[in-house]
Parts: C-alpha cells; structure tokens; sequence
C-alpha cells in the first residue's frame, strides 16, 4: 500500500483514484504502516518518537506513552524521556520497543493506519489497550489490523480471512471459526472490486 513495490493483481483504489495512478509521496504523507519490529536510534526517547513527526511537544509525546502504557516505565529510567536508548533500542523488551513504535506512529495522525502484528509482543492487558487507541483512532481514520491473534480483531467492524493471498470469508467475529490463516480488520472498506 505504500509502495514499496508496485502490484497488478488487483484493482485498488485510494480516495476513489486508482492506486496505480497515486504518488509514492501522497500515499507515505497519508499510510502509516506499523510492523512488529520497527527501527530505533542510539538517541533519546523523546528524538525517536519525533522521527514520527518533527512537530510533536512533548507532551504529546507523554501523552501518547501514557495511553500505550510506557510512561510509567520511561519514568523508572534515570533521565526519563532523555534516556538513550541505543541502536535498536537494545535497552529494551520487545513489549516496550512495540509500544514506542506505536507512540511514534500515532504521532503521524495520518488518514491510514496498516497495522502488522502490532499487538504480538504485547501482554493482554497492553493488547486491550492498544485495541482500544485503534478504535478511537478508527473514527477519523481507515485501521488495517492484520493480526494471528482473535483477541487483537474481536471488535473490528469487518473481519477478512484470508487463505493462500485469496479472501475466504468475510464477516464478524464468529469464535467457531477454524483454520485461520490471516486476518484483516478494516474499519472502513478500502479495496474495491
């Protein structure tokens, strides 16, 4: 979706343009894609986050940490949000490298959010909260969750199965489903036939 390489199997289409006709530009100003594992600097929390968006105060760099559930533990670090993290955050839990990931993605407040296993190293506690920020965010933004895990898209508005790059099924959470594969929480249509 961002273009990191192009596609022909299929009509996509962004704002009700063909996918093929928007620029790389527009689509990375409007897409935030979020994977399990993103990339840190050997800096300070605070300039990390702000590779999300050079813009952002720090208080709203807190406030989001707050509502992931890291602030707290940055708080427990001797210079807080200054503290250099090293290169790769290796000072960091997967959980806490996952929640700043997310922080900093939030920081963008694009029109679309692609989530890849975002909630895989997060504990069910964290898990709900970060299922609940994506809900609320899904009220001015299109949400893509992809997710293994049920507890992750039990209350997305549309759930896709997918088996082998091909859409199954469609629908709500049904917990007698089987044999799932893959899953994609839309909160708004965005591919159309």
């Amino acid at each position: 979706m961002i273009k990191l390489y192009d596609i022909d199997a299929v009509e996509l289409k962004i704002n009700q343009r063909d996918y093929k006709d928007v620029s790389k530009e527009y689509l990375r100003e409007n897409i935030t894609y979020i994977q399990k594992e993103d990339f840190f600097f050997d800096d300070t929390i605070f300039n990390n986050m702000k590779l999300g968006n050079e813009n952002a105060t720090d208080e709203e760099i807190i406030d989001l940490c707050k509502k992931v559930g890291i602030d707290d533990y940055i708080n427990t670090l001797p210079e807080k949000y200054e503290t250099v993290i090293g290169e790769g955050a290796f000072t960091l839990s997967s959980g806490q490298k996952q929640k700043l990931s997310l922080v900093r993605a939030l920081l963008r407040n694009t029109k679309i959010y692609v989530c890849d296993e975002v909630t895989a190293n997060l504990d069910g506690q964290s898990e709900k909260n970060v299922v609940s920020i994506f809900k609320e965010v899904s009220k001015n933004a299109i949400v893509i969750f992809i997710s293994h895990k049920i507890a992750s898209i039990v209350e997305s508005d549309e759930i896709y199965l997918i088996d082998s790059g091909k859409v199954v099924d469609s629908g709500k959470h049904n917990k007698n489903q089987k044999g799932i594969h893959f899953i994609i929480n839309c909160s708004r249509v965005l591919v159309e036939k």
